[in-house]
């Protein structure tokens, strides 16, 4: 249902932009665009949110058919929300978007736009090497800007992609490097109170990230230290609490003690059980299948090392995950080698490699390593040699890079000596300056106590008046309270008074006639008879609906939603009116399975869709029939009459009018409300009313 009306919400928007000029002369026509936009990006993101991607890109695309060439600004917004919609479907699209979406920005000079633009670029460019020149003119960019950034959480996201480009090339000292950056920046969001429960859960994995950069340099104490205090920081957010579950499984693996490290694999598995976690959240618990099968493997256990990668892969047929299913591919390679079977090992480095993004360089290149040793195994020298050819580049460039952090870290250590040996020179004359102030803080404390008494007892008077103010603020509120309920009293009493009077002096008139029967004829009697019976029906209906309508008005009504048969309450609001219908000669027709179900209280639903069913058989003409139709998949219920349009402008006109005329539509919009119930009146090119009775997904 959320859905639903987020569709409806976008196709509203996409009417305004034509729509919205017309009702806003006094704007000027750029600030008109600006309102426009706005609105279709809280649309996206909503959409986006609820992985509604593909209903994203036909807003984002439908609104950038309007913006003009040269509107950059509102381009670059536009052509970012379209690629979003591409980045786990289409590889190469997503990358197209975003470099027109990174050319408007750089046109518009809107850097926040550019630098979120780059942040997306960025991954897809490590993930394909055709793309590798255009990265690194782009991580240049990004170095250049990072130190001038002002917003904080932009300035956090811009390190977690520096970082992200730094492992793909094996430089792992300046991926954590800035991954402590990043994590930095995070803690000083939390404490400035500004932050949200997304960047408290962010916070946690920046902790995570961390501690798993430490697990790949073989570091499990330290990964220790960034792992366990991520924890405080999921309450609300499952998937994170998966992958620490795996970060503290792979931790006692490397070290290892492999009960602890059981510990933590039952306690995801419980997790995931419990929890009904989705699809991507089982992936954890398959890798660490994979951690334990490569353990053993290290240890030369083939068997036990076959016995935990079968425990994945029979996990990755539920729970599909296109990453681990390489991973998975790398290991059983390696189990083949292990055992001899180079062939069968062969094929399963090949299936690997095709997302070598998801193996990372260092097991990529082993990868290929292995390749050749599997084809000189079998005599395939020509192959052999051809996987041999393509492990040596990559080796060597690993190499390289390991080198170059020698060189800077020997570099740090000579200016570190410099630097220690300057801060002993200082050290003395710091000495010299704590005794100086000392006396200094001394009466700087007498001082900040005085403040601090001064600041309580200002306090004091404070929360005392805040006290008399909330006290006040209430007694406002009861007060207004009563004189609401006040003017209620006196408005339902003035309509019993008004229009309960007509009806019943018609029925005492009618009644007296029957005292001198002698003066009627018989035809004449069977027409007062009719008609007495047709003027009590219709008081009892109109006292009915004033009383229900009484009690909405004085809160009286407390619903109770619950599963709700949609059939039988149609079926029974049909069988009340069936001598209304069958009065005009209409037969009503319904189209609903009997079996389905909506969130409602069954007794304010009945009231509702009889009063709904009541208008369409006063509105029908004469032999024309009714149509009744439930909607699973939208759901709606719909009433169809043919007769005299009735739009939602009249159907709103109607509830706004004071007394009893159109008491039913005004118990239908107050019941509704309620209960949650959308009530949209269509009409049907000037032969007919459709009423859609729209319910929200249980």
């Amino acid at each position: 249902m959320i859905t639903k009306h987020l569709t409806l919400l976008a196709f509203l928007v996409l009417v305004q932009w034509s729509v919205f000029p017309q009702e806003s002369k006094n704007l000027s026509e750029n600030t008109i665009l600006e309102i426009k936009v706005q609105q279709v990006a809280k649309i996206c993101d909503s959409l986006a949110k609820i992985d509604e991607v593909y209903k994203e890109r036909i807003v984002a695309k439908k609104a950038l058919s309007m913006v003009q060439p040269n509107d950059h600004k509102h381009l670059a917004l536009l052509y970012f929300y379209i690629a979003y919609t591409f980045e786990n479907t289409a590889h190469d699209s997503a990358v197209y978007y975003y470099e027109k979406s990174l050319i408007e920005a750089r046109s518009s000079a809107n850097t926040l736009r550019i630098l979120e633009a780059a942040n997306r670029l960025v991954p897809l460019y490590n993930s394909n090497e055709m793309y590798f020149r255009k990265r690194e003119s782009l991580i240049d960019y990004l170095i250049t800007v990072s130190g001038d950034l002002s917003d904080k959480r932009t300035k956090a996201g811009l390190y977690g992609t520096m970082a992200g480009y730094y492992n793909t090339r094996g430089l792992y000292e300046k991926e954590i490097n800035y991954k402590l950056l990043s994590l930095s920046i995070k803690k000083e969001m939390l404490l400035s109170g500004k932050s949200s429960s997304v960047d408290t859960s962010n916070l946690g994995v920046a902790y995570l990230s961390i501690g798993e950069s430490y697990l790949g340099l073989r570091n499990p104490d330290k990964a220790m230290e960034y792992v366990l205090p991520s924890k405080a920081y999921f309450k609300n957010y499952r998937n994170g609490m998966c992958y620490y579950f795996k970060a503290m499984a792979d931790i006692y693996i490397e070290q290892p003690d492999l009960a602890k490290a059981h510990v933590y694999y039952d306690s995801l598995k419980s997790f995931l059980v419990t929890k009904s976690s989705p699809m991507d959240d089982w992936g954890t618990l398959i890798a660490i299948n994979l951690s334990f099968s490569d353990y053993y493997l290290a240890k030369g256990n083939a068997d036990q090392a076959s016995l935990y990668l079968k425990k994945g892969v029979e996990l990755l047929k539920n729970h599909p995950n296109v990453c681990i299913e390489r991973q998975a591919d790398y290991i059983t390679g390696k189990i083949g080698m292990a055992t001899k079977n180079y062939k069968s090992a062969l094929i399963s480095f090949s299936n690997a490699a095709t997302r070598n993004e998801c193996l990372g360089p260092e097991i990529y290149a082993d990868l290929l390593k292995s390749e050749a040793e599997c084809y000189n195994s079998l005599k395939e020298y020509k192959n052999a040699a051809l996987a041999y050819n393509k492990y040596v580049p990559l080796r060597d460039s690993l190499y390289k890079e390991a080198a170059k952090q020698s060189i800077a870290n020997a570099e740090a250590k000579y200016q570190n000596k410099e630097k220690q040996r300057q801060i002993e020179r200082q050290q003395a004359q710091i000495s010299l300056e704590k005794k100086q102030k000392t006396l200094y803080f001394s009466g700087l404390l007498l001082l900040m106590i005085i403040s601090i008494l001064l600041v309580i007892i200002y306090r004091n008077k404070k929360r005392t008046a805040k006290i008399l103010l909330t006290k006040n603020r209430d007694l406002e509120h009861l007060n207004k309270e009563l004189h609401e309920a006040n003017a209620s009293k006196a408005k339902l009493f003035s309509i019993i008074s008004h229009d309960l009077r007509s009806p019943v002096s018609q029925v005492y008139q009618f009644l007296k006639l029957h005292e001198h029967p002698e003066i009627l004829n018989e035809t004449e009697k069977k027409q007062l008879s009719s008609e007495v019976q047709q003027a009590t029906k219709a008081l009892l209906e109109t006292m009915e609906d004033l009383l229900l309508w009484s009690k909405t008005q004085l809160n009286l009504f407390e619903p109770q939603l619950q599963p709700v048969n949609v059939y039988e309450v149609v079926m029974q609001g049909v069988a009340l009116l069936k001598l209304n219908a069958e009065a005009k000669s209409i037969v009503v027709n319904v189209h609903a399975n009997p079996n389905e179900r909506v969130m409602a209280d069954p007794d304010y639903l009945q009231i509702i869709f009889r009063n709904v069913l009541h208008n369409a058989i006063k509105a029908s003409l004469h032999a024309t029939p009714i149509t009744i139709s439930y909607n699973a998949h939208q759901l709606t219920l719909t009433v169809d009459n043919t007769g005299k349009p009735f739009g939602q402008s009249d159907y709103e006109q109607t509830i706004r009018t004071t007394g009893l005329s159109g008491l039913g539509l005004k118990l239908v919009s107050e019941l509704s409300t309620k209960i949650c119930i959308g009530v949209l009146f269509e009409a049907l090119n000037e032969e007919g009313t459709r009423v859609n009775l729209m319910f929200k997904s249980a």
